[in-house]
Parts: structure tokens; C-alpha cells; sequence
């Protein structure tokens, strides 16, 4: 019997040892509190990377709604409209994404002048265990984004030369002028830009056809024909020595001075077209540019001058309703001219000459104009038909001396591909909203 209850002790002990049910219940027991909290985290932290992905898309459409924002508030709003548009942007892609988010308002700044958005958003999550074992009852997520919009407001002169060696020869350098010109008007002026974004067509041979303008630029009545070639022909030599490197409007004493006869005026199809916001307009002149053959040179600088008056506020007085340039100082804009060339400027108008030759002249007045703030662009095209390196160097002098800067805004082209390049990168300068790392 003794015996007996010392076998039923050892087999209770060894039972008690080997039956695995027990410690599997014990070890789940102590490790469910830890189990709960790493699910809990781990929850949590799968929950704040989807809230900072959530957060981070939202401010980048805010900022980048803002930006936008730009090309649709009238040219003196301030930061509170561009808010606006940011806010309502913010909301609406933060709804719906997780329904327990809560977002405060956004941080706004503005540097109108720059056309530059910072926006800032801060939104919490609840934790997964509200507080419980790690005392976190929420997490507070927040970023930020900048964007460049367009400028709101640009006035663009493009300057291009309609003379005999466009097309001489069987050359298709004028047609590719054209389909360069149209792609850059296209790209900048579209619906959303309205008519922040104008544009105006200088043509230039021997001369600028300033058309309907000349009479008034040199001081006549409206209905003066006395050359006899017709009132869309009216062509001006350079200004009177005095505002010859200025862009003083027409008046007493500061008048042009009108080109007798048609020998130097380039013909009908090429006269001056102010600012305009007509893409219909504009490819119309455009696609109308005929050569100026049998010209004795190329008087550029008259070009370049007309091109600086299309743009100035100064000639704010002369210019019709709605080609009127922006006033001075307007907030976030910008007043560029894009110069075209296939040669050297070699044509003087003034009698007797000036001292200054025509090319001299060009970039005394690019100086003038840039002082004045305003951007150029130059675009050479097909210098080597000059037939000599010292002409097609002195040409890439005068283009490089009159951009803004001859790294980024001087441009050579050998072909109507490379001119059509040169086109779309200025175009893109002015062009599109962006984040800005």
C-alpha cells in the first residue's frame, strides 16, 4: 500500500512537469499584456506613416493651389486669397482619408513678389490604445510644402527679323520663325492665364512698320497718307538724338521721325501688334509675316526700340485699352523681350548717321531697357550664312551684350529645330507651377 501512494506521488509530480497545456496557458498569459501593447504600436506607427503621407499630399495641393492661385486674383490681392485657395484645397483632399483625423488650420506665408507659397498643416490622430499602457492618447503629424506659381502678370515683346535672308536662297528660316513664335504663344497664353500673360509682334527689316501707331508716334493726324502708302504703312526712322536711347512717349519735342516713300518700310503684312492676349491674334500676324525684299540692310535696333515701347509704362498713355503695358512697380510681374536675328544689325535710318552704328545702337538701348527692369532673351539664328567668322562673331557679340545674361538668356541656333528648342526653354521660363525643394 506504501508502495502504492509513492507511485501515485511520482506520477502526479511527472504529469504536473511534462503536460505542456499548463505552460502554454502561463506563457500566454504573460505575454499577452506586451502583445497587446507591440500590436498597439505597431498599429499606431502603420497609422501615423499613412497620416504623414495623407498630410504631406494635402499641403502639397494646397500650396500648389495657391500658387496657381496666382493667375486668377487681381494683380493688388494680398496673401488672405491666396489662403483661400490653399484652405479649400487642404480640406478637400484631407476628407474622408481616415475618419477619426483632425486637422488644425493651416500656416500660410506668401512672397507675393516672388510668386512663392509656404503652407504648413498640423492634423492628430488618436492612439491605438488611447492612452492606456504607453500614456500616448494621440499623435500630432505635420508638413510643409512651397510652391512657385507663374508670375502673376507678364508682358512679353517679341522682336523678329522679316528680312530678305529669311527667305533667301529657298531658305525656310522665316517659316521656322513661325512655327516658333506660335509654339511660344500657345505654351504661355491659355486659358488659365487669361489676359495676365500679353504678348506683342515687332517684325523688323529696314525699318519697323509701326502701321495705325505711326501717325500718332510721329505727331500727325491719324488720316495723314502723305508718303501715299497707305495708312496700315506708316514707318519711323530712329528717335531725335536726345530720347534716342529712351523709351519716352511720343510728344512735342520727342516725336519720331516718319520714313518718306515705302523704299524702307517693310511691307503691310508686317505692322506693329501691341500687347495682346489673342492667341487667334497673334498666330494671324504671325503666320501673315512676309520677307522685306530688296531692303539695303537690317536696321535691328529700331526693332529693338519698338519692342521696349510695346512694354514700357511709359507708354501707357499711347497705347490703345487692353494694350496698355503694366503700370510701374505692379506686383509680381515682369516685362521681357525675346530678340530674334538671323545677322548683324548694319542699317542706319538717321540722316545724317548717327555715330553710333545700328548694332552700337541695339545695345545701348538693351542697356536702357534693362535698367529699366526689363528681361531680355536673345535667339540668334543661323549666323554661319554670314559667310565670314568675324560677321558671325560680331553678330554673337551684339545678342550675347544685349540679353540679360549671355549664360541663360543668350541663344544660338543652326536650324529650325534648334530655334524651335530655344523658343520652348523661354517659354518655359514663364510657364507652369511647380514644388520648390
Amino acid at each position: 500500500m506504501k508502495h502504492s501512494n509513492n507511485a501515485r506521488r511520482a506520477y502526479s509530480h511527472h504529469a504536473f512537469f511534462t503536460d505542456a497545456r499548463g505552460a502554454i496557458v502561463l506563457i500566454f498569459a504573460l505575454l499577452l499584456v506586451p502583445l497587446v501593447i507591440i500590436c498597439g504600436m505597431a498599429s499606431d506607427v502603420v497609422r501615423i506613416n499613412a497620416l504623414k503621407r495623407h498630410v504631406q499630399f494635402g499641403v502639397d495641393m494646397a500650396a500648389l493651389a495657391a500658387a496657381r492661385d496666382y493667375d486668377s486674383i487681381a494683380i493688388d490681392a494680398d496673401a488672405t486669397d491666396l489662403l483661400a485657395a490653399a484652405s479649400a484645397s487642404f480640406i478637400d483632399n484631407m476628407e474622408g482619408r481616415n475618419g477619426d483625423i483632425s486637422c488644425q488650420g493651416l500656416s500660410f506665408s506668401a512672397d507675393l513678389s516672388n510668386s512663392i507659397v509656404t503652407v504648413e498643416g498640423r492634423c492628430t490622430v488618436p492612439a491605438f490604445l488611447n492612452g492606456g499602457f504607453t500614456g500616448q492618447s494621440s499623435y500630432e503629424i505635420s508638413a510643409s510644402a512651397t510652391a512657385q506659381g507663374p508670375v502673376s502678370r507678364i508682358d512679353l515683346a517679341l522682336v523678329v527679323d522679316v528680312s530678305g535672308s529669311m527667305t533667301a536662297g529657298g531658305s525656310t528660316k522665316l517659316d521656322d520663325l513661325k512655327t516658333a513664335a506660335n509654339t511660344l504663344v500657345t505654351t504661355l497664353i491659355t486659358a488659365e492665364t487669361g489676359t495676365r500673360m500679353r504678348i506683342s509682334l515687332v517684325p523688323y527689316a529696314t525699318g519697323v512698320n509701326a502701321g495705325v501707331y505711326g501717325n500718332p508716334a510721329t505727331g500727325r493726324a491719324d488720316t495723314n497718307d502723305d508718303e501715299g502708302d497707305g495708312l496700315d504703312r506708316m514707318c519711323v526712322f530712329e528717335r531725335v538724338a536726345s530720347e534716342l536711347y529712351t523709351d519716352a512717349p511720343p510728344a512735342a519735342g520727342a516725336y519720331m521721325v516718319p520714313i518718306g516713300g515705302t523704299f524702307q518700310c517693310p511691307i503691310a503684312d508686317n505692322p506693329v501688334l501691341p500687347l495682346s492676349s489673342s492667341v487667334t491674334d497673334l498666330e494671324t500676324a504671325i503666320n501673315g509675316l512676309d520677307p522685306h525684299i530688296g531692303g539695303a540692310g537690317t536696321a535691328g535696333q529700331v526693332g529693338v526700340a519698338w519692342g521696349w515701347y510695346t512694354i514700357s509704362p511709359n507708354w501707357r498713355t499711347f497705347w490703345p485699352a487692353g494694350t496698355k503695358p503694366l503700370p510701374s512697380g505692379a506686383t509680381s510681374s515682369r516685362r521681357v523681350m525675346v530678340i530674334m536675328s538671323d545677322g548683324d544689325f548694319n542699317m542706319q535710318l538717321s540722316s545724317p548717321p548717327l555715330v553710333d552704328s545700328s548694332a552700337e545702337q541695339a545695345v545701348k538701348l538693351c542697356d536702357a531697357a534693362k535698367d529699366e527692369g526689363v528681361e531680355i532673351f536673345t535667339v540668334g539664328l543661323d549666323f554661319a550664312s554670314l559667310g565670314s567668322t568675324a560677321a558671325a562673331d560680331a553678330a554673337e557679340d551684339m545678342m550675347e551684350d544685349c540679353s540679360t545674361d549671355p549664360a541663360t538668356h543668350a541663344f544660338l541656333a543652326s536650324n529650325g529645330a534648334e530655334l524651335l528648342e530655344a523658343y520652348q526653354e523661354i517659354a518655359a521660363r514663364f510657364s507652369g507651377t511647380s514644388l520648390v525643394n
